[in-house]
């Protein structure tokens, strides 16, 4: 989201959605070096909001209007396969920092809109170790997961 100042300024609502975006797996990664769980509810919150709210300024989701009523039915009552799906995706990279992939199966499908090239690259590296391939969708940010083959 952005500050009612940062929208009168330009800000625009894709810019404040990659922003919590970037923020929401920089909270997700701090799991690497052991920070501790409110990191984790903090950056799983973040993503989460980026798609409930889409960058909306502060007026118009809490301000008395119709945008802010929109945005409270669509607390309550909205699509949020958007947000399942990137929660999903983060609890999956938090796992394989630990080398757990249970879960993890053929065609899974992955969000990690957001991330740097950087945390792209160590969540390629992860699940190649753990013996799985990223296959990039149309859409920017949207993978799949293939297990390879074991090798005889």
């Amino acid at each position: 989201m952005m500050s009612d100042a940062e929208a009168a300024s330009g800000m625009k609502h894709g810019q404040a959605m990659q922003r919590g975006l970037s923020f929401g797996w920089s909270n997700i990664f701090a799991q690497q070096n052991g920070e501790g769980i409110g990191k984790l509810g903090q950056g799983l919150h973040a993503l989460q909001d980026a798609y409930a709210h889409q960058g909306a300024s502060t007026s118009e989701h809490l301000g008395f209007n119709t945008s802010s009523a929109e945005m409270v039915w669509n607390d309550m009552y909205g699509n949020t396969s958007k947000a399942d799906l990137i929660s999903q995706s983060a609890v999956a990279v938090v796992g394989l920092f630990s080398g757990n992939t249970e879960g993890l199966s053929n065609g899974t499908r992955m969000d990690f809109s957001g991330m740097s090239k950087k945390q792209l690259g160590t969540v390629t590296g992860l699940f190649n170790k753990a013996g799985y391939d990223l296959n990039a969708e149309k859409n920017k940010g949207f993978y799949s997961i293939q297990k390879r083959e074991e090798e005889q």
